[in-house]
């Protein structure tokens, strides 16, 4: 069989996206920024701009915080257990986790956890910031979270619970902490676990690029009163946030090497490395 040679981007393609790259730069919407275009599994753009920090220029290199670009790392995870029988879709996480069918989530399933539907959307108030980066502690939070809804019943976005439920899901169906799972089932087949980890140890706390809130202007709070973008700002630029496992939110690295592990989902997409 005879494979099509890589298409790459067009000369005037190219030339459009670096443009528009540029232009958002320099109207201030971001302060540094990175953007990468795999095509037919081969890095076809890789284009870094702004700022890391005040005086310090953005690199392609740079590791940056990918925020909810976590999720689907976290989700190929739960689909590779799955591809192995250990991890049925339509199975309970109380059947490998019994402490999670608290507060009516006994009926939630693995496919309700990724599709958003499972009812636990949010932390409780009394949630202690400061232990973030204590497994034990943010999984019983987890689990001891009341249902807001009949698992199922409905969709609502669980930005950071998603993560941590699909985590210790992983955990005692397979063995292995969420951040030692990435590592060996995506970013080192992938030859990316140079750029890409969950969360951040050793010299690379301090080369991480900050957060910056852009606007305090939130859904909820149109003139920014409550400044609830910089309160996010302060939580994630954090050293505990930063060391934590949060495989919803805490993913640190290029977007060359987080574009590899979804171009890898295309047919054609991006090989193991040295395939």
């Amino acid at each position: 069989m005879t494979h099509a040679p890589p298409r790459g981007l067009s000369a005037a393609g190219t030339r459009a996206v670096r443009a528009r790259f540029a232009e958002q730069l320099d109207r201030g919407w971001h302060p540094g920024a990175q953007l990468a275009v795999y095509r037919d599994g081969v890095l076809a753009l890789d284009l870094a701009g702004g700022e890391a920090a005040p005086g310090r220029s953005l690199r392609a290199s740079d590791r940056m915080l990918l925020f909810s670009a976590t999720k689907p790392l976290m989700a190929l995870c739960i689909h590779r257990l799955h591809e192995r029988g250990l991890l049925p879709y339509d199975a309970p996480l109380a059947r490998w986790w019994p402490e999670f069918a608290q507060g009516g989530k006994g009926g939630v399933t693995v496919r309700h956890v990724l599709t958003h539907a499972g009812g636990f959307p949010q932390l409780a108030p009394s949630f202690d910031w400061s232990l973030v980066g204590d497994w034990e502690y943010v999984v019983a939070q987890t689990a001891a979270l009341e249902a807001a809804w009949e698992p199922g019943a409905a969709i609502g976005y669980h930005p950071i619970t998603y993560g941590w439920a699909l985590g210790e899901l992983a955990r005692r169906s397979d063995g292995r902490q969420p951040r030692e799972l990435m590592h060996d089932e995506l970013f080192a087949p992938l030859g990316v676990a140079g750029e890409l980890s969950l969360g951040l140890d050793g010299p690379q706390l301090a080369e991480r690029v900050p957060v910056y809130s852009c606007s305090e202007v939130t859904r909820r709070d149109p003139v920014g009163r409550e400044r609830a973008t910089s309160r996010i700002t302060e939580l994630f630029n954090g050293e505990p946030m930063a060391r934590a496992q949060a495989p919803a939110v805490n993913a640190y690295g290029t977007a060359r090497a987080l574009a590899r592990c979804y171009a890898a989902l295309l047919p054609g997409g991006a090989p193991a490395s040295g395939a």
